[in-house]
């Protein structure tokens, strides 16, 4: 089963697998070079003997946190952060920045950096939802 967000190739990927097109897919949009949302429920589709049976699911908007636990997914990061110069530092403009001194040094990749911070907001966005 492929499950992701609208727009993200799901569909696209079953055509190639198949071979052919199974799946009615939609252009790329210019500005950010995603997909548009195209499929609109769920379908099981035969692949090949090889691949077996996909399910091609529409895309999702948005996953729900369980809970607030990171299970280490990120614990190199917090470690950096936990030698920053301040205790409430946002990892941009402050001194004695050990995220971006990581960053820059390439001990730490730019992207993860940014998948961190985006897994942040969505945290705190949920918890301040659910009045946590």
């Amino acid at each position: 089963m492929f499950i992701g967000a609208s727009g993200a190739g799901k569909s696209t990927i079953i055509n190639q697998l198949a071979g052919r097109q199974l799946q009615k897919t939609g252009a790329v949009r210019l500005g950010d070079q995603r997909g548009k949302h195209t499929t609109t429920s769920s379908h099981l589709y035969f692949i090949s003997p090889e691949f077996g049976y996909l399910i091609d699911t529409p895309g999702i908007k948005e996953i729900g946190l369980v809970n607030n636990d990171q299970s280490g997914l990120f614990s190199d990061i917090d470690a950096l952060a936990a030698q920053c110069k301040f205790r409430n530092c946002r990892h941009e403009n402050e001194p004695g920045r050990a995220v971006q001194a990581a960053i820059t040094s390439g001990q730490l990749d730019a992207e993860r950096f940014q998948r961190y911070r985006k897994y942040q907001r969505e945290l705190q966005r949920h918890l301040k939802r659910d009045g946590r």
